[in-house]
């Protein structure tokens, strides 16, 4: 817990699939903080999230 509230994180925010999980935790009446994971500093989940870190991308 972070300033009591609960720490979620969320994987691929500028997926449409991640997007939609952030928007429902926004929704949600749950005090949750939010941390956006993705490649991608501009992608649109990043500016719904409240704190956005920035990850290298895999190379298989």
């Amino acid at each position: 817990m972070k300033n009591g509230k609960y720490c979620i994180a969320v994987m691929s925010i500028g997926s449409g699939i991640g997007q939609s999980v952030i928007h429902s935790c926004n929704l949600s009446t749950l005090p949750l903080y939010i941390i956006g994971f993705d490649i991608n500093p501009f992608a649109f989940g990043a500016y719904e999230c409240d704190d956005f870190v920035k990850i290298p991308p895999i190379n298989l």
